[in-house]
């Protein structure tokens, strides 16, 4: 059997398994938005995600991410990720982690990330690692009761290491620094939001700033615990009708709060 197929049947079976959790957790639970005013301090959340990535030439491959991010202290968050991927042929093709430090939300406007994070790639050849370090201001303004725009700028120092494995971060051989930015527009929903974004960052490694990406993504709180996370993006080289990468991620953030 293929690599998509069995893509495909294990992205839907997961979901298929999971949907009958949800309505448990949903059972005696108070039903709270995802923006809501009175919302209880959340201490830790879970996000785990598979997506389906079809490169410019057809070929697919696939990788699944867990992401933590829980409260350090009233001024910081940390957040950790891992991730492992898949190519056809190659089950051990890449792997990857990060490590991110962010600052609360300065007048609910604008919050500082830190983050470090390193991709292995065994598949295909030579193999390789990169270190990435960020430095990002991430800022958003509400402009209506719906719709909030979404803006962040920020500063990419990079490495690249051939035909090794070594996972551990390493700022040998950085280049020069390299932008990265993001600009969205999200609209709120009743349980949830609808949100449209262009940029060249996004949870795990950057991209260069000549193949950033456009993708809508969409949340939905399923219950006072769970809540679906997607996105459908599409990579392109300089504009956007020279595909090089489009993705369909699907998942779902497990969230704890302080009683």
């Amino acid at each position: 059997m293929s690599l998509k197929i069995r893509s495909w049947i294990r992205m839907w079976g997961a979901i298929a398994l999971a949907l009958p959790i949800f309505p448990t957790w949903a059972q005696d639970k108070p039903a709270a938005t995802l923006e809501s005013v009175h919302a209880p301090e959340e201490k830790l959340n879970l996000l785990f995600y598979t997506r389906m990535i079809r490169s410019a030439d057809g070929q697919f491959r696939l990788d699944q991410s867990l992401v933590s991010n829980f409260k350090l202290n009233p001024w910081l968050r940390l957040e950790l990720g891992l991730r492992h991927g898949e190519r056809s042929g190659k089950f051990m093709a890449y792997d990857g982690y990060k490590v991110e430090l962010q600052t609360k939300s300065f007048f609910k406007i604008v919050r500082f990330v830190a983050r470090m994070s390193d991709k292995i790639s065994d598949y295909p050849t030579p193999s390789y690692a990169e270190s990435n370090y960020l430095l990002i201001a991430e800022g958003k303004h509400p402009v209506s009761h719906a719709f909030t725009v979404l803006g962040a700028l920020g500063t990419v120092w990079s490495t690249h290491r051939d035909n090794t494995t070594d996972g551990l971060p390493d700022m040998k051989g950085a280049g020069d620094p390299y932008l990265t930015y993001k600009v969205g527009l999200r609209y709120r929903l009743d349980k949830g939001f609808l949100e449209a974004t262009t940029g060249s960052y996004d949870v795990f490694n950057p991209y260069a700033l000549d193949s950033p990406f456009v993708q809508l993504a969409f949340d939905h709180e399923i219950s006072h615990r769970w809540t679906f996370y997607s996105y459908f993006r599409h990579q392109y080289d300089w504009h956007t009708g020279a595909a090089l990468n489009e993705f369909l991620c699907l998942g779902a953030r497990l969230h704890f709060f302080k009683e």
